[in-house]
């Protein structure tokens, strides 16, 4: 019964552990980027043809809705749309508690589809645009989303002469 409990305590968490543990602690930092950062900021463009701040926030929230409807397995037709309003929702949503309540609605959303996964749901075949991948996968790519705009987020606000709060 030790021997047991102990290999229990020894073995690596599950994958929706994993993939919950990451993706929030990717989201958390967003957010509380998203907040340090003054909505006079939100407009900045480092350059032209790139997002602005307040567009890259309003994208991670947009990117987390697209990849829980590929889970859901949406259509074609239903993500093309889905990709028309979220590309008026980027241009559109300007003020900063608008932008943080879409980045946690979102959150929240992944949240309970990640809460009602399993071990054997994640190795699900899904239909992507791409090539064929598995639930398991499109969640990684969530969390790969996240990061990625994190870091652009982290040099639009050092740029911008503010510290991330958890680099304090």
């Amino acid at each position: 019964m030790l021997h047991t409990a102990l290999l229990l305590l020894l073995a690596p968490p599950p994958m929706v552990v994993d993939l919950k543990t990451n993706f929030d602690s990717e989201m958390k930092k967003a957010i509380a980027l998203a907040e340090a950062i003054p909505e006079e900021k939100y407009g900045y463009r480092p350059a032209a043809n790139v997002r602005t701040t307040g567009e890259v926030l309003v994208h991670i929230a947009n990117g987390n809705r697209e990849f829980l409807s590929a889970i859901k397995g949406a259509t074609r037709d239903q993500m093309m749309a889905l990709f028309k309003d979220q590309e008026q929702k980027e241009k559109n949503l300007k003020s900063k508690a608008a932008i943080i309540a879409e980045m946690k609605a979102s959150w929240e959303e992944v949240t309970k589809a990640l809460d009602a996964e399993s071990e054997e749901s994640l190795k699900k075949p899904v239909s992507t645009f791409g090539p064929k991948a598995t639930v398991q996968g499109v969640w990684i790519g969530s969390v790969a989303h996240v990061a990625e705009h994190l870091g652009q987020l982290i040099a639009y606000a050092r740029a911008s002469g503010i510290k991330p709060p958890w680099s304090e």
